[in-house]
C-alpha cells in the first residue's frame, strides 16, 4: 500500500470538493482540513508554518498523517 503524505497549499478547495474538507478557523486564518488527514499519534498537535527563504515562501506541515482508511475507494 502506498503511503500518502499530507500537503499544505494556499487557497480554497474547489467548490465542488469543499464537502470533503472540514473548515477550521485559528487566529483569523481559515484552514481546510481534508477528511483523510489526522493527527499523528506521536504528535501533540498539527503544526502548519510559513517558511521563508530569501524571496521564496512555502507552507510546511508537521504532526499530521494521511489516514489510508478514509477517502473514496479506488477501483482497479
Amino acid at each position: 500500500m502506498k503511503q500518502k503524505t499530507p500537503a499544505v497549499r494556499t487557497g480554497k478547495p474547489e467548490k465542488n470538493l469543499r464537502h470533503e474538507y472540514r473548515q477550521i478557523i485559528v487566529d483569523h486564518v481559515t484552514i481546510w482540513q481534508a477528511a483523510d488527514v489526522v493527527k499523528d499519534e506521536q504528535a501533540p498537535f498539527i503544526r502548519i508554518r510559513l517558511v521563508k527563504l530569501l524571496f521564496f515562501k512555502s507552507l510546511s506541515v508537521k504532526g499530521a498523517r494521511a489516514d489510508a482508511g478514509c477517502g473514496p475507494e479506488i477501483k482497479k
